[in-house]
């Protein structure tokens, strides 16, 4: 009798373990798929994002060629005296200014001993009268 209720439970043992292996194998099975499902739709994707990404480089190609056209200084004069009405300067209207002189600062103290020009409320009521209002 114990070889029977030992043979039967060696039998619901191996049945078990063929289970949880057909069980995992079936779990497997369904998670490749669902990962070739996934793969197939960044597939898609990526797909979608090279096609977005060459006419982007067309688009930047075409932009950079209308900078280039749009900084051509014969196609701004042509804009500028055939559209705008604009002409030439006069000679008298060219001052040429000297930059050869070297650039400096002047640093003021901030010694008590020398009182400012004007104070904050003088220089503030002087502006009606600056703008003509006063």
């Amino acid at each position: 009798m114990k070889e029977k209720s030992g043979n039967a439970y060696r039998k619901k043992a191996a049945i078990c373990i063929f289970a949880v292996f057909a069980l995992t194998a079936v779990g497997l099975l369904v998670w490749g798929v669902l990962l070739r499902a996934e793969l197939t739709e960044l597939k898609g994707e990526n797909s979608k994002l090279s096609t977005q990404l060459g006419e982007l480089d067309d688009e930047k190609r075409r932009l950079e060629i209308e900078l280039e056209e749009s900084t051509d200084l014969a196609q701004i004069e042509d804009y500028a005296r055939n559209v705008l009405g604009m002409q030439p300067p006069e000679s008298g209207q060219i001052v040429p200014i000297d930059t050869a002189g070297e650039d400096h600062g002047e640093l003021i103290s901030d010694s008590d001993d020398s009182e400012p020009d004007e104070t904050t409320e003088d220089w503030i009521s002087s502006l009606p009268e600056y703008f003509g209002l006063g």
